[in-house]
């Protein structure tokens, strides 16, 4: 209730503010919302948590972000004029998205530490939802020969880079493996800056720069589940 107080106060003056100027108490009520809710781990940690429940709740907004992103980002592709290549290929990356993280937050939720208070799973999620709502603004823009490819592929993989950073931040939360947690972040890092070099190295191609990621999405996702092996 303090967090959501604090909130509503700043969004309140930012209302009241001059408009050249309501943007700084309004980003001050975001960061609140943001970063607050760590100074009241003390106090969580004497309440009762059903972390599968909050996992759930996670789970059901990522599936809408999902829905999202099938809507906003590639329903465009499936028109009877634009149908191409190009649309089983971005739906096929939307699966290893969802496949990425559906492995992670549904089959390892057996895999926690019992003193867990939920923190992490609030966290992670934060470049989870970032990334796909890039991901989803990239892939509307890919149809868009006026859109500089170099920025398209930038702006794709800041999402992309986003989204994996929760995966992998969350993953060594759930299985604390040590070695193989760290080879699964080195190799993914390593895929990630090789994937990043070729499509901006292959030049304006959007079909090959789609192929790239979809490879890359497929690699990752056989690498997340052979380092999360039980």
């Amino acid at each position: 209730m303090a967090i959501l107080a604090w909130r509503f106060t700043f969004l309140f003056i930012a209302l009241l503010t001059f408009e050249s100027l309501d943007i700084y108490p309004f980003l001050i009520g975001f960061g609140i919302g943001l970063f607050l809710l760590y100074f009241y781990r003390r106090k969580l940690s004497r309440l009762p948590l059903n972390y599968a429940h909050i996992s759930e709740r996670f789970t059901l907004l990522v599936i809408i972000a999902f829905g999202e992103m099938l809507m906003s980002g590639i329903a465009s592709y499936f028109t009877l004029e634009s149908f191409s290549l190009l649309s089983p290929l971005v739906f096929l990356m939307i699966l290893l998205l969802f496949h990425i993280y559906r492995f992670e937050f549904d089959q390892h939720i057996h895999c926690l530490p019992a003193s867990s208070l939920g923190l992490r799973l609030v966290y992670v999620h934060y470049p989870i939802f970032l990334g796909m709502a890039i991901i989803t603004v990239s892939l509307a823009f890919v149809p868009n020969e006026g859109v500089d490819s170099i920025f398209l592929v930038s702006f794709f993989y800041l999402g992309l880079g986003l989204f994996l950073l929760g995966i992998l931040w969350q993953n060594l939360f759930h299985r604390p493996r040590g070695k193989e947690g760290r080879q699964l972040a080195w190799r993914a890092g390593l895929l990630y800056g090789v994937s990043l070099s070729l499509a901006i190295w292959q030049g304006d191609n959007r079909f090959l720069e789609l192929v790239i990621i979809g490879l890359t999405l497929l690699v990752m996702t056989y690498l997340h589940r052979y380092y999360s092996r039980t």
